[in-house]
């Protein structure tokens, strides 16, 4: 199988590391693109990262608005686990027709995509996303909080996240991934552990909420609901029967 990747420093240090283990690739053969031509035909630079990152940034808004109205400390909450989760969720609302449009940009010729350093084509795709965005910045701003962007779509698209890294940059990485010491633990607030009981109690109020909706409910929701709650009442049941076998053994 051919694997083709831009020489994205994140993409080399990750080869690398792969090559470096006992459990290299065997059926992999991995190419590089060219220096600076993924813009041109990688259908991601056409418009689809950007769109990506809008929803991102949008749910990252979103996200400070509603602590900074509950008057709570956001980095106490906001970890690596929620960016991940808000970056699943900026890709299932990534439209597929959006999606083919870029698809279709790449496929063209070099001279029609050429685009002069006034033309942001790709950031035509995401507009009224744009638009939102800037909204929800300036609510923040005029609410006295420290959220201006002067141009949203550096806001969106920083330049400080286009790394480029050389081999040296790519070896010092390497090397800091394999020496971590243990003694290096981030200091990062312990989520508590939710129980059975407290899941179920949750399951049930959005079935709940489901049946008591004015509109149609959601009845593939309303089944899978169903399902885990019975998974969940059939894991409460066995840890049950596992305490008291326990206690009767002690």
């Amino acid at each position: 199988m051919l694997l083709l990747m831009d020489n994205f420093s994140a993409h080399e240090a990750a080869v690398e590391l792969i090559r470096e283990s006992n459990q290299p690739l065997k059926w992999t053969r991995i190419e590089w693109f060219p220096a600076n031509t993924t813009s041109i035909f990688q259908p991601l630079d056409q418009g689809i990262i950007q769109n990506w990152k809008c929803y991102v940034k949008k749910q990252l808004l979103q996200f400070l608005m509603t602590e900074f109205d509950a008057r709570r400390d956001y980095t106490k909450i906001y970890h690596v686990l929620r960016a991940i989760e808000w970056g699943i969720q900026a890709w299932e609302s990534v439209d597929s027709t959006l999606i083919t449009r870029c698809w279709q940009k790449g496929f063209r010729e070099v001279e029609e995509v050429k685009e002069g350093p006034e033309n942001n084509s790709y950031w035509a795709e995401s507009l009224e996303l744009i638009q939102e965005i800037q909204g929800m910045a300036r609510s923040l701003a005029t609410s006295n909080q420290r959220i201006e962007p002067a141009d949203i779509r550096s806001f969106i698209h920083s330049e400080d996240e286009r790394i480029v890294d050389s081999e040296e940059d790519i070896t010092d990485q390497i090397i800091a991934y394999y020496s971590l010491q243990d003694n290096q633990e981030a200091s990062v607030e312990e989520v508590a552990k939710v129980s059975v009981s407290e899941a179920i109690a949750v399951l049930n109020t959005l079935k709940l909420y489901q049946e008591q909706r004015d509109q149609l409910a959601n009845q593939d929701l309303t089944a899978q609901l169903r399902k885990e709650l019975r998974i969940l009442q059939a894991e409460k049941t066995n840890l049950k029967k596992q305490s008291n076998l326990t206690g009767w053994l002690g």
